[in-house]
């Protein structure tokens, strides 16, 4: 068995990958199972900002993080995940990620379910905890930077402010630094466009995906 697991998968066209498959991989081409996780679309804008704060790629509010994944249709999630069924027919299982949709609520766990074929695998390792940053959290690594970055110590050339950021956030879940902040949350005005601008791909989903309506009743 191999397992290949990459977030920039989802950069991928899947029709390129299955060309790689065969070519490459072509003892393994009729047995190739993919699996991928969705979050509600909400979730998904307010990980995707705590993470690319984290390791310095975005110093904008959320409503500019908010524009820059519309245009570049991220938070989009139909016409991706149809694409890879389209193309991998039932070999493509979509996943809705929310605990109380996971297998004991632990993505780690229910993927090796999945994985195995339901073998009843038990994972003996404690859960990691991966939760996103508060609001102060967020703001103490933007004051991190700006003072790093006025003194002149912060390069913007290689993967600096990704190692600190991360080394950072490592601490306050040590420490507990900034862990009773406020949760980052999305403005009222800007939840309302939200709705309104995915409500039909969050229909479309479910519709194809999922037994009852797990992402419109998200959203």
């Amino acid at each position: 068995m191999r397992v290949i697991s990459a977030e920039l998968f989802q950069e991928v066209d899947p029709q390129d990958f299955k060309i790689i498959i065969e070519t490459h991989f072509s003892e393994f081409a009729d047995r190739v199972r993919l699996i991928s996780y969705v979050r509600p679309h909400a979730e998904r804008l307010v990980s995707t900002y705590s993470e690319q704060v984290k390791i310095g790629l975005i110093s904008t509010d959320m409503k500019g993080h908010f524009e820059n994944l519309s245009k570049r249709r991220r938070l989009h999630f139909f016409p991706r995940f149809a694409a890879w069924r389209d193309t991998f027919g039932d070999r493509f299982t979509l996943r809705f990620f929310q605990r109380d949709h996971l297998l004991n609520g632990d993505v780690v766990e229910d993927f090796f379910d999945w994985m195995f074929r339901h073998s009843g695998t038990i994972i003996q390792a404690d859960q990691i905890s991966n939760s996103s940053l508060t609001a102060g959290q967020v703001t103490l690594i933007w004051r991190f930077f700006d003072l790093m970055e006025a003194n002149g110590n912060l390069s913007q050339q290689g993967r600096m402010t990704e190692f600190v950021g991360r080394a950072l956030a490592a601490q306050f879940r040590a420490s507990g630094l900034g862990a009773e902040s406020e949760p980052i949350m999305i403005p009222e005005n800007l939840a309302k466009r939200i709705q309104s601008k995915l409500r039909r791909d969050a229909r479309k989903v479910d519709a194809t995906f999922f037994s009852g309506n797990p992402m419109a009743d998200a959203l």
